[in-house]
């Protein structure tokens, strides 16, 4: 999976929006990890972060929840 890179989707409460830190392609999975949780941290609205590797189609890789 190294050489693959992954995005953020957001799940949050109240509605849906866009976040820069969701739009950023990330290099690894441990740096997709640390995006999730940090915008989990500076927006309060998002409940859980799903991670995709970014291909076509994206597939699931985990969820990250609160």
């Amino acid at each position: 999976m190294s050489a693959d890179k992954f995005r953020l989707v957001a799940n949050v409460r109240g509605g849906s929006t866009s976040f820069p830190l969701s739009a950023v392609p990330y290099e690894s999975l441990e740096d997709a990890r640390t995006g999730a949780k940090q915008l989990m941290h500076e927006q309060q609205r998002v409940m859980r972060v799903m991670v995709v590797q970014d291909e076509l189609p994206p597939s699931f890789v985990e969820w990250i929840e609160r």
